[in-house]
């Protein structure tokens, strides 16, 4: 589920969302091409129908789903990594701008030690918990 808030404060994230939503849908279509591969050789090797050229073909239809599967996947993770990069790098330059126009009054509404732990860990979870 993705942050309504968090893609309107970081828009120039939009389009690795966008590449990464396109890579899961295909590594999705590669997944569902690669099972049913399987199932149709199964069935023929159980009706006893599977000639040396199926399963030659067969064979390789796995084997390029699961390499076109590899690529995907490893180009969305690259995507979600870009996508939260930016969005960091948003959220540290707010929180840094706040805590310049709250002065040193911001103890008064915050521990530093709970600030510091929001700005580094509370920032550094939004990779897994907005993006995947």
């Amino acid at each position: 589920m993705f942050d309504k808030r968090l893609m309107e404060m970081c828009p120039e994230s939009r389009k690795y969302i966008a590449g990464n939503i396109i890579l899961q849908f295909l590594e999705l279509c590669c997944n569902v091409v690669m099972i049913r591969q399987i199932a149709r050789l199964v069935q023929k090797l159980y009706e006893k129908t599977l000639g040396p050229g199926g399963l030659a073909a067969a064979l390789f239809i796995i084997a390029l789903t699961v390499a076109l599967r590899f690529f995907t996947t490893r180009y969305a993770a690259r995507m979600s990594y870009l996508a939260s990069r930016t969005v960091k790098r948003v959220m540290r330059e707010k929180i840094y701008e706040k805590l310049l126009r709250l002065g040193s009054s911001y103890r008064e509404h915050v521990l530093t030690a709970e600030l510091v732990q929001e700005a580094v860990e509370g920032v550094e979870q939004l990779e897994t918990l907005s993006f995947h």
